[in-house]
């Protein structure tokens, strides 16, 4: 049987269960002090229910939880995804985990439930996730405190006849592509970058290059110009933007698109929160599914250790990715 890869990081990937899995989830879901959260382990019946539910995600909504497997061993090593979740009266996208105990304490969940998250903004383009634990099961609580999560509300479930309290923890995605209507924010990053960079001074007239670049903006916004940006306090924190074009073909790129990468730029007092590699990580993502095959830029010393463990390359001043 065709075993599709879904999700890949460094150590592990994902794909979806199919029947010869079924040992291993018994490994996981037989287990009394893995399962002490459901209130005890299953049986071989409740195993194959609970593979069959996986499997009749797949076919509804394309995903649902997925074998985790080693890439060292080849072995599953317990269970990562996405699913739909009833919570209180309405339906929410939950990233859920549940590993074998021989892999605990070695940071499996977190890379796993990170990738999830990560899958479902850029691919399933979710507003938002969730995790959905019971109040007593402090270890995938801070699972998902790693995973940018935080606690937002309480429910009390009814499961195999017990009440359980459960904490529902959320992230939103908060990395946004801009409109018209953020115009003013772009100018405000951009100025403080030309600040920051020596090349404008706090008392020079910038009447004129506010204007010209307002104007620019407003013109090629959504069209060959792309931005993304993470909002902080209601203002804009960090933005990356990709301009489009086309050029000649040549060998290494026979449709000849092309985005240029300008000014991935956060301000000072938001700094060193990841910003700069989700939205080079959407960058990316945008390029591969609209079939643009060359990333370029010119980067400060400072940015070439992010580029370069993105897939970048130097040359000469440049750095470039093909995809």
């Amino acid at each position: 049987m065709e075993k599709k890869m879904i999700i890949e990081t460094e150590r592990i990937y994902m794909r979806e269960l199919n029947q010869a899995d079924f040992n291993s989830l018994c490994g996981i879901l037989q287990d009394d002090e893995t399962m002490y959260a459901y209130e005890g382990a299953f049986s071989d019946r409740e195993v194959q229910e609970w593979l069959d539910k996986q499997i009749a995600r797949y076919q509804k909504y394309k995903f649902g939880l997925w074998a985790v497997v080693s890439k060292e061993t080849g072995q599953m090593i317990g269970q990562c995804g996405i699913t739909m979740q009833q919570w209180k009266e309405t339906e929410v996208l939950e990233i859920g985990y549940l590993f074998n105990k021989l892999y605990w304490h070695q940071g499996y969940a977190a890379e796993a439930a990170e990738a999830c998250r990560k899958y479902a903004f850029e691919t399933l383009n979710a507003d938002e996730v969730c995790s959905i634990i019971r109040d007593t099961n402090t270890a995938s609580q801070n699972v998902a405190l790693r995973n940018g999560m935080k606690r937002a509300d309480s429910f009390t479930k009814n499961y195999r006849g017990v009440d359980m309290l459960h904490y529902r923890y959320i992230v939103k995605n908060d990395i946004l592509r801009l409109n018209e209507e953020a115009a003013d924010e772009f100018w405000r990053l951009r100025i403080e970058l030309f600040r920051e960079l020596g090349e404008v001074c706090e008392d020079d007239d910038v009447s004129e290059l506010k204007s010209a670049s307002e104007q620019y903006y407003l013109s090629h916004i959504n069209k060959d110009l792309i931005c993304w940006g993470v909002f902080r306090e209601e203002k804009l924190a960090a933005i990356g933007s990709l301009c489009l074009f086309t050029r000649i073909p040549y060998k290494e790129n026979l449709s000849g698109s092309e985005g240029y990468i300008l000014n991935i730029y956060t301000c000072l007092k938001f700094r060193k929160h990841g910003f700069a590699k989700r939205i080079l990580d959407k960058i990316v993502a945008y390029s591969r599914e609209n079939n643009i095959k060359r990333l370029w830029l010119n980067s400060s010393e400072q940015g070439k250790k992010l580029y370069a463990e993105c897939g970048f390359t130097e040359k000469g001043n440049e750095m470039e990715l093909f995809l």
